[in-house]
């Protein structure tokens, strides 16, 4: 179904669990998951995630192996900070570096509140591989 942001700034989703995905169009099909909700095509536009009934929920972020993924994981984690990434490290984008996806403009310096040590690794590895190319 689609939801505006607005709708979902407000509505108590029907799930524990949510699955926040960068693109609307995923490559990949999404197993079913019990008790679990993935919203597509988050983008830039999270306001949503000031939901007050969403401290409750499990967010699972998954965006694309590049800068603009980890500056939307930020965003996210600006608005709730428990946010989880997933599949967004120096081995999966090294597993898949042929799926990858290629930035015509990064976002260059990687926020540096709203990432864990993890993940601003994962950035300055990336950054390495950009001027690399």
């Amino acid at each position: 179904m689609r939801l505006t942001a607005n709708e979902l700034a407000k509505v108590d989703l029907p799930a524990s669990n949510i699955l926040v995905i960068e693109n609307e169009q995923c490559i990949h099909q999404l197993p079913s998951i019990e008790n679990t909700i993935a919203i597509l095509f988050a983008g830039l536009n999270l306001y949503w995630l000031k939901n007050p009934l969403f401290p409750s929920k499990n967010i699972i972020y998954w965006g694309d192996l590049a800068t603009w993924g980890l500056k939307i994981l930020a965003l996210a984690r600006e608005l709730q900070p428990h946010v989880e990434a997933i599949l967004m490290d120096n081995e999966t984008v090294i597993k898949y570096v042929a799926n990858r996806v290629k930035e015509p403009k990064p976002v260059g310096q990687a926020p540096r509140l709203g990432l864990r040590k993890k993940e601003l690794s994962f950035s300055n590895f990336l950054n390495l591989r950009i001027r690399a190319v």
